[in-house]
């Protein structure tokens, strides 16, 4: 079996009396001997979790060359021959992608199937994944595995908008976008996970929280629960990608505690989302901003939280529209409500910033041949237009003036931010740069023979210039025979200029 697009490898970690949890199997093998190691603690539940006699999945993240996610399919069984008296195993599919309910699928199926009939198993896993083809997003793929069929749209990545490329209403904004991809961990149903309690009193808060990129700890008693709760609350902020350090699923024994450990106590932990099972570790994080732990109590229940975060106080209008129920065809209705406020929210909270992500596109046009740049970005410049503009926009529907200008401080500071806005700078400078070499190509030269013959040399010059350019990069040869015509025109009309002169 090969790496490909979309699995880098299986592993098998079994429990070790001597040393612990223990790679014994990996196809292909892909790790150093300190990676396998990390990868045997994250693929062994935590703490409590072992009081379980069955099966569990859940999902991990680790560094390798590039970040993996692990999907686990973990067994463990009363066997008194050992030890420990139990048995327990884990499966573990490691991929690049962050496809969540894609894997957890995959790894269902391979998993009992491993159990039942070993290695052999793998040949044909691999002969299924070769039929996948190329990862596209946005695509549905119908992809075979062992059996059976899963279909699976690829989730898009793209960041957020260009503002100036859409309608002005929140509507226009929402109805451009492809609703049936529209970003990572958007297929996870928030309303099945937690109470309506918490979706009520504190989701609010913690859209807050991932805005601003405040380090966060949440503990429940389950690695499943806790992995799927963490990457569904971080698609919150859609169509914001969560830019910062997340562990769907930490440990104490893993490489990456001391780090975290050290920037905690150093007070340099920012923009990192916890999530973790041993009770252990809330005592290490005590004094971390923001701390959820949550019990299992017939779905994920709020014990504990210190977050204080209430800049965005719930919003009445959409919790009128949330049912009780707590039916499956309830709870998608109120996942779906849920997660169309919150992109329309963080649609309206991005509003402000179009001042730096579109040009006027009129001046293009009239002057195609005049460099135009975007607007400088500068935060005591941004935060003071917040402050005092005269102009309702979009977010103050949610909030207070003040307490908006407080929220966009946070904000600006987070990797989020820096991320997004310095995508969005480049996209919408490709996009200008397309609209104006259109308006150069298609420039009405005529306009320029009744200017002064001082005018009429400068626009020759830039067009010429412009055709030198095109001519080397030679991308656009429609453009380029008539950048050469327009410049024959003005040519002929400066000649004729010189001639009656």
């Amino acid at each position: 079996m090969e790496s490909n697009l979309w699995v880098k490898c299986f592993s098998v970690v079994a429990f070790d009396e001597d040393v612990g949890p223990k790679v014994e199997f990996q196809i292909p093998a892909i790790m150093t001997e300190e990676q396998q190691q990390a990868l045997g603690f994250l693929a062994f539940p935590d703490s409590n979790s072992f009081n379980i006699i069955g099966n569990l999945t859940y999902v991990f993240k680790m560094k390798h060359d590039h970040a993996l996610f692990g999907y686990v399919y973990f067994r463990q069984q009363r066997d008194l021959t050992k030890p420990r008296k139990f048995f327990q195993k884990s499966l573990v599919l490691l991929s690049e992608h962050p496809y969540i309910s894609l894997f957890r699928q995959v790894i269902e199926i391979v998993g009992p199937l491993y159990f039942d009939h070993g290695e052999s198993i793998f040949e044909a896993i691999n002969s299924c994944l070769r039929s996948w083809g190329n990862i596209i997003s946005g695509r549905t793929y119908e992809l075979p595995m062992l059996g059976t069929v899963i279909i699976f749209t690829i989730p898009s990545t793209e960041q957020a908008i260009i503002p100036q490329l859409l309608g002005d209403g929140i509507t226009d904004i929402l109805d451009s976008m492809n609703i049936g991809h529209p970003g990572l961990f958007q297929d996870i149903n928030l309303c099945e996970l937690v109470g309506m309690s918490f979706i009520k009193k504190h989701i609010w808060s913690f859209w807050e929280v991932l805005i601003c990129g405040e380090a966060t700890l949440i503990v429940t008693d389950s690695p499943e629960t806790c992995s799927i709760l963490i990457l569904g609350l971080l698609s919150l902020i859609s169509p914001l990608i969560y830019s910062g350090e997340f562990h769907p699923y930490f440990t104490i024994f893993g490489p990456e505690f001391r780090v975290i450990q050290n920037l905690y106590e150093k007070k340099k932990l920012t923009d990192m989302v916890i999530g973790a099972t041993n009770p252990y570790i809330l005592k290490i994080f005590s004094d971390m901003d923001n701390v959820y732990q949550f019990e299992d109590r017939n779905g994920l229940q709020l014990v504990y939280t210190n977050a204080n975060n209430n800049i965005i106080p719930p919003y009445k209008p959409v919790l009128s529209q949330l049912f009780e129920s707590n039916t499956k065809e309830i709870l998608a209705i109120n996942n779906t409500t849920i997660r169309r406020h919150f992109r329309e929210l963080t649609i309206s909270f991005l509003q402000p910033f179009q001042q730096y992500l579109s040009m006027d596109l009129t001046k293009v046009q009239e002057s195609p041949f005049t460099p135009l740049s975007l607007k400088p970005f500068s935060e005591q410049e941004f935060l003071s237009f917040v402050n005092n503009s005269k102009n309702v926009f979009p977010l103050m529907k949610y909030t207070t003036r003040p307490k908006a200008l407080s929220l966009y401080s946070r904000f600006i500071k987070s990797k989020t931010f820096n991320k997004w806005f310095a995508s969005q700078r480049q996209k919408a400078n490709g996009e200008s740069d397309k609209v104006m070499r259109k308006a150069m190509y298609d420039f009405d030269v005529s306009k320029v023979f009744n200017m002064e013959k001082k005018e009429r040399r400068v626009y020759y010059e830039k067009i010429k210039g412009r055709l030198m350019y095109e001519e080397r990069v030679g991308e656009n040869f429609e453009g380029i025979n008539k950048l050469k015509h327009q410049l024959h025109l003005l040519g002929q009309n400066i000649a004729k200029l010189n001639d009656t002169v």
